[in-house]
């Protein structure tokens, strides 16, 4: 799914490359409100680092490099980019957030300093606040010639922010954004002991 940015990801510049892959939306306000979800998350992914998650059965989840990803097919999961239908998910575990923060704590701050190192790598909305699940974040569409989705940044405890990107073929937001808030709304963290 994400093959031509991850050799980038792995020494250091993930996030920000990622961000060329997520999208705009007319609606930066856009929330899932934590309400209930018509998606079935019947397939849980519990990560090494701590991350943990539900998807729905049939799509694939693996763990590399500091993040979780979700995505709707096997096949998807090695492609050089998203393709049509599909929908894919990154999910940043909080130690490597904090390092590439760049000393920003809020979800809001964090966003806005990556959108900013961003420059004209994609077309960035304005950073807002949101609820993903139950918990308070920040969201920010990006877009590319090719993708859309968004970044989000939320707390999953009192003291670590997990970032997701969201990606899907160009003009297939609308047609995935729930799924994806569903999905988001699941996300969980223990720090592993040690």
């Amino acid at each position: 799914m994400f093959k031509k940015w991850y050799s980038v990801m792995v020494v250091g510049l993930a996030l920000l490359l990622m961000l060329t892959a997520a999208a705009c939306g007319d609606d930066d306000d856009k929330d899932n409100g934590g309400g209930s979800s018509d998606t079935d998350l019947s397939q849980t992914f519990d990560s090494a680092t701590g991350l943990s998650v539900k998807y729905p059965e049939g799509w694939a989840a693996s763990e590399d490099s500091e993040m979780v990803q979700l995505v709707t097919s096997e096949a998807a999961m090695e492609a050089e980019t998203i393709g049509e239908d599909e929908l894919g998910i990154l999910i940043f575990n909080p130690m490597v957030v904090s390092m590439i923060a760049g000393g920003a704590e809020s979800p809001t701050d964090i966003l806005a300093n990556f959108s900013e190192m961003m420059g004209d790598e994609g077309e960035f909305g304005d950073v807002s606040e949101t609820k993903i699940g139950d918990h308070d974040g920040a969201r920010v569409n990006v877009s590319d010639d090719e993708t859309q989705g968004f970044m989000v940044a939320f707390k999953v405890n009192e003291s670590d922010v997990v970032i997701a990107t969201v990606v899907t073929a160009k003009d297939q937001l609308d047609k995935h954004e729930s799924t994806a808030l569903d999905i988001l709304g699941t996300v969980s963290y223990t720090a592993p002991e040690g």
